[in-house]
C-alpha cells in the first residue's frame, strides 16, 4: 500500500503538515514508516486514518524542545498504542 503523489499534495495534507513543526519529508517518511509497520503486521488503514493519526502524533510534541525526530514518535505510538481503525489486509 502506498499513497499517491496527488494525496501527498492535497490540501488536507498540506494544511496538516503546515499546523505542525515537522516539514514535508519527515511527514512523507512517517508515512511510510506507519504504512510498512501496518503492511508487516498484515494490516491497512485509508489515507484518511493515516493522516489522523500523524496529526496525533505531531501534536503530542507541542512544547518540546528539541524536537526528536518525527519518524521516532510515530514509532513509539504505533508501539505503544496500535491503530484501533486499521483493518485486516485484503487478500
Amino acid at each position: 500500500m502506498s499513497f499517491t503523489k496527488a494525496k501527498l499534495s492535497s490540501k488536507e495534507w498540506l494544511a496538516s503538515i503546515d499546523s505542525s513543526s515537522f516539514g514535508p519529508e519527515e511527514w512523507e517518511e512517517a508515512a511510510r514508516f506507519l504504512l510498512e509497520k501496518l503492511c508487516s503486521d498484515k494490516l491497512q488503514a485509508p489515507f484518511t486514518e493515516i493522516k489522523e493519526y500523524l496529526s496525533c502524533c505531531a501534536q503530542s510534541t507541542i512544547g518540546s524542545y528539541p524536537l526528536p525526530p518525527f519518524v521516532e514518535i510515530v514509532a513509539e505510538f504505533y508501539d505503544q498504542y496500535g491503530l484501533d481503525s486499521a483493518k485486516p489486509l485484503d487478500d
